[in-house]
């Protein structure tokens, strides 16, 4: 598609097309890296205001998809480096939406409290050792085993090649079990 021939017309339906297509995803990504719900709804307002500022100049050299992701990775690593600290969010805390608060999961009633508390354990301690996670293992574990991106996408996004990414995501997974030893012990 050539975008540059785009009328204001099209290019606003590609818009809209592409804001109902991945707004969401956009922002579960963000908010896995940032950790605060407001940060993340500031950047992916502020990743489709720059997609659609940038969208005649996209040459289609990579998928759309991953070029919004990129432009959502590169305002999380912004955030980040300004932050200078990483904030610890719940797996368990629910998730504010327009209808109200919604919770991340549903609970399963067939398990009992002890089994609730356990699975809330683990699930609360892979996210804190996620977080500890130096920010480029970070993003390659929250894209690729999280939002399901295969290696070639994420080598695109991130400005690098496919092995890179295996070896950062091997180093990744491992730093990740050593974090976990202690709570896999108990």
């Amino acid at each position: 598609m050539d975008y540059h021939k785009l009328s204001k017309e099209e290019l606003d339906r590609l818009f809209e097309d592409l804001l109902d297509k991945y707004e969401r995803k956009i922002f579960n990504m963000i908010y896995r890296m940032v950790g605060n719900y407001d940060d993340a709804v500031d950047l992916t307002q502020e990743t489709f205001l720059r997609v659609y500022k940038s969208l005649r100049s996209f040459r289609g050299e990579a998928n759309i998809y991953t070029w919004i992701y990129q432009i959502a990775l590169n305002l999380c690593r912004t955030k980040m480096a300004q932050d200078r600290k990483m904030k610890v969010i719940s797996l368990d805390q629910e998730i504010e939406t327009e209808e109200g608060e919604v919770e991340r999961e549903i609970p399963d009633e067939s398990m009992t409290p002890e089994q609730v508390y356990e699975a809330r354990s683990i699930q609360e301690a892979v996210q804190k050792a996620i977080e500890k996670l130096p920010v480029p293992y970070r993003e390659v574990i929250i894209l690729h085993d999280l939002q399901g991106f295969s290696y070639e996408e994420i080598a695109n996004m991130l400005g690098t090649n496919e092995e890179a990414i295996r070896v950062r995501l091997h180093r990744a997974r491992k730093r990740l079990k050593e974090l976990l030893e202690p709570f896999i012990k108990e």
